[in-house]
């Protein structure tokens, strides 16, 4: 498959895709990568999503501390 054809088929799977969450009423934004098993860039689309999820849970934990700690001196305020 060509390089062009690729290209081509990517685009008509990211409409397609696209087209289905908006009429399922979903809000998303999804990044596609080119890989082949062929060559080192299935492993660097793996390693996007691995650097994409770390980096989405460690701002999860920030701000689940943070709503801890604020319930923990709204409760210990309480009983003042």
């Amino acid at each position: 498959m060509s390089d062009e054809n690729k290209i081509d088929c990517q685009r008509d799977i990211q409409q397609y895709i696209q087209e289905e969450l908006t009429d399922a009423g979903m809000d998303a934004t999804i990044s596609y990568y080119l890989t082949s098993i062929y060559d080192h860039s299935v492993f660097e689309a793996l390693s996007k999503v691995v650097q994409v999820s770390v980096a989405a849970s460690a701002a999860l934990h920030t701000r689940h501390m943070t709503l801890l700690t604020d319930i923990v001196h709204y409760i210990s305020n309480s009983f003042v």
